[in-house]
């Protein structure tokens, strides 16, 4: 879980380059912090979809980022919230998601499908 630090305009001017803050390593290697390359944050893309308990996350489309028509997930992020970020491509619609509170039904489900 990670959080999102600091977010600047690339050097082409399309893109985002976010940088994140490693709260929590559920697996893998730890590192303090890392960047992503994204794109601006849509404001539908705000969503915990009620802490990952709506049905509508569950199905095998559901999530908080889409696939653009070039077949990439192009992520946007928020600086200050925290995100459950599974690394490296190609990326998946489940890959970003915003994490309020360890609760939350994503964070306990992966959790619990990563455990030895």
């Amino acid at each position: 879980m990670a959080k999102v630090v600091s977010a600047s305009i690339s050097e082409n001017g399309n893109e985002v380059n976010y940088k994140f803050e490693t709260i929590k390593v559920l697996k893998g290697s730890p590192i303090e912090f890392f960047e992503i390359l994204g794109y601006p944050l849509f404001e539908e893309e705000i969503t915990s979809f009620d802490h990952h308990n709506s049905e509508e996350f569950w199905t095998n489309y559901g999530g908080r980022v889409y696939g653009w028509t070039d077949c990439e997930i192009h992520p946007g992020f928020s600086v200050g919230l925290k995100y459950l970020v599974f690394m490296g491509k190609p990326y998946h619609v489940k890959s970003f998601e915003i994490i309020y509170h360890n609760k939350d039904k994503w964070l306990l489900y992966v959790e619990e499908k990563i455990k030895p």
